[in-house]
């Protein structure tokens, strides 16, 4: 488990600076005086009841975010423990790669979209896991992930070990040949069986309206599951690029209203799903998250973007 989490930090962190080099290269960037110390208590949490009444990533989105007039004003040892204990962080998990799922939440979040331009997010994010790392209280995902000591020898090792891959291949409905990576590990994941169940547990608390079908898996995907295979026996990962060939040569159809069993693109999140059912204008899909459980939702309630879902049929 700190393996991984050291993995997320630091790629946190690379993402913060391939983002906004000039920051930390101008001697010129206006100096700011912030004056809120304290992290920001987000009104609704997974844990309050106020939480299940939200039916959408979307509306989860909206209620955690930071008011301008605190964020900007937020120092940022302030604004590092605002994004750790950020109620959605847990959605990068939800991605094929970690640096995937860190830019989509980034894209939607502004407490990270304002940590990556601080001029000194870079050595206030190690002395703030380094004074965590000493803290007894690890009874939460937050506290495992900001205790994590980065080391770049792990990483790399992590890295390497993504790439012993084997991959094998199999064909659209149509005839195209579809490149699929065959029995993914927990160690190709980077993580062991017992945190992942630990990662699956923090998914069933925040989205409280999905319903766990099946526990974590690491062999195969959201695309897998929708596009070739639904049994719990699937070896296949499929990623995104190929799975957009179930649509594009033509064996499947795009259709204007959804009924069971209608595959679901959802678009640029990098998410598929099948349609379980539908009624009074709600869709119900059954969907992988990531390497984690397999969850039916309505196609609102999950870690990705609903704005452009899309309905395929054979």
């Amino acid at each position: 488990m700190r393996r991984f989490f050291a993995l997320v930090i630091c790629i946190m962190m690379s993402i913060m600076i391939s983002i906004s080099p000039m920051a930390f290269a101008n001697d010129n960037v206006e100096k700011h005086n912030y004056f809120i110390t304290e992290a920001y208590n987000y009104p609704i949490v997974p844990e309050m009841a106020e939480w299940a009444e939200l039916k959408s990533l979307s509306e989860m989105i909206e209620v955690c975010q930071i008011p301008e007039n605190i964020l900007n004003n937020m120092t940022t040892e302030a604004l590092i423990e605002t994004v750790i204990n950020y109620p959605l962080l847990i959605n990068m998990f939800a991605y094929d790669k970690p640096q995937q799922g860190f830019k989509e939440v980034s894209s939607y979040f502004n407490g990270l979209q304002e940590l990556v331009n601080r001029d000194d997010v870079s050595p206030k994010l190690e002395t703030f896991v380094s004074r965590m790392s000493v803290k007894k209280d690890y009874s939460s995902l937050n506290s495992v992930l900001a205790r994590v000591i980065m080391e770049n020898l792990q990483i790399r090792d992590d890295v390497a070990d993504m790439l012993r891959l084997e991959y094998h291949y199999n064909y659209t409905p149509n005839g195209t040949r579809v490149q699929f990576i065959y029995n993914l590990t927990w160690a190709d994941h980077g993580i062991t069986a017992e945190y992942a169940d630990q990662l699956n547990e923090e998914y069933k608390l925040r989205y409280k309206n999905a319903t766990p079908k099946r526990e974590e898996n690491p062999a195969y995907n959201c695309h897998s599951y929708a596009w070739y295979s639904t049994s719990s026996g699937n070896l296949y990962w499929l990623n995104g690029g190929y799975a957009a060939y179930y649509m594009s040569d033509g064996s499947y159809t795009e259709v204007t209203s959804a009924k069971s069993g209608d595959k679901v693109w959802y678009g640029s999140s990098d998410h598929s799903a099948i349609v379980s059912s539908v009624s009074g204008g709600t869709v119900t899909v059954i969907s992988k998250w990531g390497a984690l459980g397999l969850f039916e939702h309505s196609v609102e309630h999950c870690p990705y973007s609903s704005s452009n879902v899309s309905y395929w049929r054979r």
